[in-house]
């Protein structure tokens, strides 16, 4: 069994004499220091056998496998399965999002945690970078280059700037939430700018960042909150996105401020 890694996909080859033998499987989750954290519900054949059902019985098959396999370095794999399932669900219940909706959810939820930042050194800079976030989505008046110099700039102010001196681990996921809606944001408006280049942090954003968002906003809300954010704006998706924005806005969504 051959297995490779990315920051947020397990690849698994299945060599010769093995039940699979030949077949690849890819499991999504987390990377992590010392091992990979995947989620059990994820699983999927590449192809040609893509399309194949991964029934509860090979999945259990599947993961004792993968767990008997044993790394020199110490390298663990743990596979989960508590509440994965629904936040796959969630996640695929995403892509009948429009960009504009897919903006909205990761801006408003990032601003449920911003007050954990408050007593960090650029919290202002933070702030400020997902109210023009609401901005453009509104307007489309601010430009992406103007977007991206809160994420990414010269002069020490941005949000990867203060993020990298960040000191307390426990606010890094804070940080990854914030900088995940503000670089998601960013490459729309590139996008809706009909730019060809990007600069270089934005050019790997896509769909896998909104993924590595829900992974990292249901580690620090309640699966139901997340959940509630995502039903109000298929409930209100025909309004226009000022009008979604109040409706959701007058939800009681915890350390959620309205920009006055």
């Amino acid at each position: 069994m051959k297995v490779e890694y990315s920051s947020d996909l397990l690849k698994i080859t299945f060599e010769k004499n093995e039940r699979f033998e030949g077949r690849k499987l890819t499991i999504k989750g987390e990377a992590l220091s010392c091992g990979f954290d995947a989620y059990q519900s994820s699983m999927e054949w590449l192809k040609p056998y893509e399309n194949e059902v991964i029934d509860e019985e090979t999945q259990i098959y599947l993961v004792n496998k993968i767990l008997e396999k044993e790394f020199s370095t110490g390298f663990i794999i743990t596979i989960k399965n508590d509440q994965c399932a629904d936040i796959f669900q969630l996640i695929k219940l995403l892509e009948q999002f429009n960009d504009d909706n897919k903006v909205l959810l990761v801006v408003l939820l990032a601003n449920t945690v911003i007050q954990h930042l408050s007593k960090s050194e650029g919290y202002k800079i933070t702030e400020d970078s997902l109210t023009k976030c609401l901005e453009w989505l509104i307007t489309k008046d601010i430009t992406a280059y103007n977007l991206y110099l809160y994420l990414e700039n010269m002069d020490y102010t941005s949000v990867l700037h203060y993020m990298s001196k960040e000191k307390d681990c426990e606010k890094l996921k804070y940080w990854n939430c914030v900088s995940n809606a503000l670089a998601y944001t960013i490459r729309k408006a590139y996008e809706f700018e009909k730019a060809h280049d990007f600069p270089q942090t934005i050019e790997c954003v896509d769909n896998k960042t909104i993924e590595e968002f829900i992974l990292n906003i249901t580690k620090i809300h309640d699966f139901t909150l997340v959940k509630d954010f995502i039903d109000y704006l298929i409930k209100f998706t025909d309004l226009p996105i000022l009008g979604r924005i109040e409706k959701i806005m007058n939800k009681p969504i915890p350390a959620y401020h309205r920009k006055r």
